[in-house]
């Protein structure tokens, strides 16, 4: 199996995306492996999340998930 094989096979297949209320284009979007985003596995992009969880309602719009714009 080629490395761009192998990957493919580890990035996820769903993404869980944060519409912005302040600014169109301006969405957040984060890994999902099965029901939940792995925190561990964001790095520095833990804090995004986390700051778009507390900003729900205010910033950003619930969250929806969708097909990874990675994969192809």
């Amino acid at each position: 199996m080629h490395s761009a094989d192998i990957r493919l096979l580890q990035q996820p297949a769903f993404e869980l995306r944060f519409p912005s209320f302040c600014a169109a284009g301006h969405a957040l979007a984060f890994p999902r492996c099965g029901r939940a985003v792995q925190l561990e596995a964001l790095g520095e992009w833990a804090l995004d999340y986390l700051f778009a969880r507390a900003l729900l309602g205010h910033d950003y719009g619930w969250p929806t998930v969708l097909a990874s714009h990675q994969r192809g």
